[in-house]
């Protein structure tokens, strides 16, 4: 089933498949989700970096934060690469708005 993630800041939306990794799925979409220098130094999705820290905006349709993703980034925010959307959702990105091309 396919689920719609709205990115507020950006004016986008996106489809995801219902439990689909959102990271996986904004990079997809060529959702930008790496500002400066994160776009070259980011994790790939292990969870170590905290570059692809989103804020959840609406819904509940994600999956529960896990204590350590809590403890370095706070409550209210996630890491896009642990989460799973599971209903359609409303985030925003929160990543450095300088982007460095080369």
């Amino acid at each position: 089933m396919k689920l719609k993630v709205k990115i507020e800041n950006l004016d986008e939306t996106i489809e995801i498949e219902a439990g689909g990794n959102l990271r996986e799925a904004l990079l997809e979409n060529d959702i930008v989700l790496y500002g400066s220098i994160g776009k070259h130094t980011n994790c790939r999705g292990k969870g170590l970096c905290t570059n692809c820290k989103i804020e959840i905006v609406e819904g509940e349709g994600v999956s529960d934060q896990h204590p350590i993703e809590r403890a370095r980034i706070g409550a209210g925010k996630r890491l896009a690469c642990q989460a799973r959307v599971y209903q359609d959702t409303v985030i925003r990105t929160l990543h450095d708005p300088v982007v460095v091309e080369y």
